[in-house]
């Protein structure tokens, strides 16, 4: 818990800092409804007994409506993202987590060419191991996230998913929104 404390903690230091005039601008340039696809990199959130922390792959979609009035956006995201360790004796570990949540942002200068965000996804989150002991679980899934939209079609986003012990990670990725 500590991590996560320390990480949720670094993450808004970084975008309050990255975003030192925060306004809102004109959003008439702003579609109803984007899209993104996502790959990145992950970190596992804790360490096991006899294991060393590996960064591991992420990949993700997401589908997302804009509301007109507000700078807010709400949505689904579909991600598959794994927790990855080197074991002493078993070699590699690789905890995957597939989810599925129901996200929400809220966009600073939405509609600028620098476009900063903070949102939270909740949902479902499936936990397998892929390699090492078999294992599955189905578990309630949280991944807190901020990133920022450049010109438009950028999307640039720091996330933890926090699920299972084991299986939970951050990341950073970019994505394509169109």
């Amino acid at each position: 818990m500590k991590k996560v404390s320390i990480i949720a903690a670094t993450m808004g230091l970084l975008f309050c800092t990255a975003c030192p005039a925060i306004a809102q601008s004109d959003d008439s340039s702003v579609k109803k409804f984007s899209f993104v696809a996502k790959v990145g990199a992950t970190y596992p959130l804790d360490g096991i007994d006899e294991t060393s922390s590996k960064i591991g792959p992420q990949l993700g979609i997401e589908a997302l409506w804009n509301l007109r009035h507000l700078p807010i956006d709400i949505g689904a995201e579909l991600y598959i993202g794994s927790a990855v360790r080197d074991h002493e004796t078993k070699g590699d570990l690789s905890n995957r987590t597939i989810s599925l949540l129901a996200v929400s942002d809220y966009n600073f200068s939405r509609g600028s060419k620098f476009s900063p965000f903070i949102g939270v996804g909740m949902g479902v989150g499936r936990c397998e191991v892929v390699i090492g002991d078999k294992e599955k679980h189905t578990r309630f899934c949280v991944a807190p996230r901020l990133g920022f939209l450049a010109f438009h079609h950028l999307r640039f986003t720091l996330d933890a998913h926090i699920t299972k012990k084991t299986y939970s990670h951050v990341g950073a990725s970019v994505g394509y929104s169109f």
